[in-house]
């Protein structure tokens, strides 16, 4: 009960007052838009952020991260707000590309989804430090084998 409770209030801080089923949000490019609650966020995001959205948010980030004089403190905001950036920039391209996928399934359009999720991924270990092992032999079992309750 309380968890229902605090995820309707969070909608309503974040997204305005219910409509029912439906809400409205108004995205970055100013276009006032209405949708269904969290279940169809992928369609969300694809739907909130068209290609020509993450291009004019690219070419804002990029024209503050110009910007001289900044003090330590805003240049370090910023850094992460493009690490936050490329991580939904990478996802929606998933998105649209799986979108793309379903109106055309052919072994091309297939082809590219997968290179934009090879994409995603590879921005997701950057962004955590991480880097994927190339010894295929290591199970990944093997790597949480200390957090693992002993075998036989």
């Amino acid at each position: 009960m309380l968890g229902a409770c605090l995820a309707a209030w969070l909608c309503w801080c974040v997204f305005g007052v219910d409509n029912g089923t439906f809400q409205s949000y108004k995205r970055a490019d100013g276009h006032s838009v209405r949708y269904l609650t969290w279940q169809t966020k992928l369609h969300l995001i694809g739907f909130l952020y068209p290609p020509e959205t993450l291009d004019l948010l690219e070419s804002q980030l990029a024209q503050a991260e110009k910007t001289t004089g900044l003090s330590d403190k805003i240049k370090l905001r910023l850094a992460l707000a493009r690490r936050e950036f490329d991580y939904l920039k990478s996802t929606a391209r998933v998105v649209h590309m799986y979108n793309a996928y379903q109106t055309q399934p052919d072994k091309n359009t297939f082809d590219q989804l997968l290179t934009e999720m090879e994409k995603r991924e590879k921005t997701i270990m950057q962004c955590s430090g991480m880097t994927r092992t190339k010894n295929t032999n290591i199970s990944p079992a093997s790597l949480f084998s200390s957090r693992l309750p002993p075998t036989g």
